[in-house]
């Protein structure tokens, strides 16, 4: 299991993501899921001891260059749900946030056309992905067509 340090960071991201999200999107859009979470690593070192932490308490489901996503042995209790997928990715300086969480949407398409002309949302066509990011919080949100 995850330390009580680490548990903390990922709830602690993921609770600043729902309240972000819901202060910008209707909950009709989402489907109540948070498909999985991500810290953004402050240093290499704290990448390397979260990287290694998250190892010894899972599986490598996909290799990235900029950070592995996990697959965790014992699901993450979180206030927006239980989650089993994380990752953390290198330190760099386009991601000063603390970290961010994919949410599932009912409809992807609907959901862009709603969303990408609204303040704080952009879309990243390369991904099929649309990116909340509020400078009043320290995390990002994602909204993807597919889930992991």
């Amino acid at each position: 299991m995850l330390s009580e340090q680490r548990q903390s960071i990922f709830v602690d991201i993921i609770s600043e993501a729902t309240e972000m999200v819901f202060t910008h999107v209707d909950r009709n859009d989402l489907t109540g899921v948070v498909d999985y979470a991500s810290i953004f690593a402050r240093s290499p070192e704290e990448f390397s001891e979260i990287a290694t932490e998250l190892q010894q308490n899972g599986s490598v489901a996909i290799e990235r260059p900029s950070g592995n996503y996990y697959m965790l042995n014992e699901p993450l209790e979180t206030p927006a749900g239980v989650i089993r997928h994380c990752r953390v990715r290198l330190f760099d300086t386009d991601h000063p946030e603390r970290g961010y969480a994919d949410f599932e949407v009912t409809d992807y398409h609907a959901f862009k056309e709603k969303y990408s002309s609204k303040p704080y949302f952009s879309v990243l066509d390369k991904e099929e992905m649309s990116e909340l990011r509020d400078p009043a919080y320290n995390v990002r949100a994602y909204f993807t067509n597919r889930s992991f």
